[in-house]
């Protein structure tokens, strides 16, 4: 706003005299002496000043409620505890901030809405029945070290907000407590978010439900994280297609599993959805990536054609993304289990880079019959042949080894013969090492028969 001259001096005469009285023009106004036109004017083009600055701190909240959390205004109803513990919080509902505090018997009110927001150091204990965060209810996660104690169910409806450099672990505490994401929610990982389960207990994702890690990749120190830790299991629900997306890291340490296993229908994890992605994927601590599907055959040799059957993959797609499996680390691949890279249900995106598979030191590789490994081409960039750096020494290969490794390509024109092509997997073929990388399809050459 542009003030005049004439008004700037008018502001230090009356800063001056209100140091004297803090009440200068109420008071002038209260015993009826009548004000100059100095005076006037000054007042005016506070009242102007005043609905200029609402309307700017309106647009400033709305710009506040549109990044990565939506805590309630600061003129709304605010229930906020500090320093506390042992608060009640059944059937919750309304605006609450939690800073520095323990509450108990959370659960949510079926009715009212509920933004609640956990920060610095907060705790959750989540009642010990099934609760659902409503569709509509907001979690706000603020500031490091919160966490949610689960034993029984958590359904996830609704949203659960991170902000910048926020971290949140879930303790599942039983071995049946659970967590469910509903269908279609996102959660947005903000730069430097760390998102850690742990525990005994499962975490289930529903059809559509994904991860976004948000991180840029200027800035690799202050990557994303979602971590699966102690024991817990990660799986997609039956029948379900579930993603993680963005620029970050995924970390499964400690006894944690991915469990992709389609016994009796399909499930499908997806690893990296845009060209601009990039994930870096850790197993270690005994942690595993377990793929199965049963015994139904479902890929026919050498072939292009879509996947038939039961079974359970995990599709590196899109983007860049590398794979560390080590300190006891294990990724089994069994009878319906399916890990394919550089390519979706068999279709070469042409969009995708595996930049490396690094399985040493103490590294697990199981791929067993009626298991698949494939890779397609490295095309991020369609003008260069891209190679993927593989390091395989100091890993420890078990299992039958009958499973098979594909090298997939794309569907060929009319008279033109298929290049891809599969054989049984040869386990004295993993263990070897090239730091300068390989081609996909020498990566397959070197592990089959």
């Amino acid at each position: 706003m542009k003030i005049t001259t004439n008004l700037v001096i008018l502001f230090i005469f009356n800063f001056m005299m209100l140091n004297a009285d803090d009440n200068f023009l109420s008071k002038n106004l209260i015993e009826n002496k009548k004000l100059t036109a100095l005076q006037l004017e000054y007042q005016e083009e506070i009242k102007k000043f005043d609905i200029l600055s609402n309307k700017k701190k309106s647009k400033l909240n709305k710009v506040t409620n549109s990044k990565q959390i939506n805590p309630p205004l600061s003129d709304a109803l605010i229930n906020r505890y500090t320093n506390m513990a042992d608060i009640d919080l059944s059937l919750s509902d309304g605006n609450i901030i939690l800073s520095s505090t323990i509450a108990n018997k959370f659960s949510v009110n079926s009715v009212g809405s509920l933004n609640l927001t956990l920060q610095d150091e907060s705790t959750l204990n989540v009642k010990n029945e099934s609760v659902t965060l409503k569709n509509g209810d907001i979690i706000n996660i603020i500031g490091r070290n919160n966490i949610i104690n689960v034993s029984s169910t958590f359904n996830i409806d609704g949203s659960l907000l991170f902000d910048t450099d926020s971290q949140l672990t879930i303790n599942l505490t039983t071995d049946d407590a659970k967590i469910v994401i509903a269908s279609n929610i996102q959660l947005d990982l903000e730069s430097n978010v760390e998102l850690k389960f742990s525990g005994a207990g499962s975490v289930v994702f529903e059809n559509g439900a994904s991860v976004n890690l948000k991180g840029t990749i200027s800035s690799p120190t202050l990557y994303p994280s979602f971590v699966l830790d102690n024991f817990v299991s990660f799986t997609p629900d039956d029948s379900s297609i579930v993603t993680i997306k963005g620029v970050g890291n995924v970390i499964v340490q400690n006894g944690a599993t991915i469990d992709v296993r389609g016994y009796g229908n399909t499930k499908h994890l997806y690893i990296g959805n845009a060209e601009t992605d990039e994930i870096d994927v850790y197993v270690k601590g005994k942690a595993m990536i377990r793929l199965e599907g049963g015994t139904t055959a479902y890929r026919s040799a050498n072939s292009y054609a879509p996947p038939s059957g039961n079974y359970g993959s995990l599709s590196f797609s899109k983007g860049k993304y590398s794979l560390n499996v080590k300190q006891g680390g294990i990724i089994f691949i069994g009878s319906g289990g399916w890990i394919e890279i550089n390519s979706l249900l068999a279709d070469p995106t042409l969009k995708g880079q595996m930049v490396k598979m690094d399985f040493g030191p103490d590294g697990n590789f199981c791929l067993a019959t009626g298991g698949l490994l494939s890779f397609s081409e490295n095309n991020y960039e369609s003008s260069t042949q891209l190679k993927t750096i593989w390091i395989g020494d100091d890993s420890i290969i078990f299992g039958d080894n009958g499973g098979q490794v594909e090298f997939v390509a794309k569907d060929p024109k009319p008279g033109f013969t298929y290049q891809g092509f599969i054989g049984y997997f040869k386990a004295t073929g993993f263990a070897f090492k090239n730091t300068d990388g390989l081609y996909p399809a020498d990566i397959v050459s070197a592990l089959i028969v």
